[in-house]
């Protein structure tokens, strides 16, 4: 099977199997850090704490287009 027989099938594929697909080549073409991703897990659950305690200062969308 050449590449433009696998193009052709990839044509006749509902949006989110094509999805599949282009995750999974994004992943073969830009793996995972597997430690900068537990950075950014770690981070991203720091923040969620501090946001659902009250200690994170958060900026309303309407300031921030004011500014833009």
């Amino acid at each position: 099977m050449g590449l433009d027989d696998i193009l052709k099938q990839i044509e006749n594929l509902d949006t989110s199997e094509k999805y599949i697909i282009l995750d999974r080549l994004l992943s073969e073409l830009y793996p995972i850090d597997k430690d900068i991703e537990q950075e950014w897990i770690k981070l991203s659950e720091k923040r969620y704490k501090e946001f659902v305690s009250g200690n994170l200062q958060t900026i309303s969308w309407e300031k921030i287009k004011s500014q833009l």
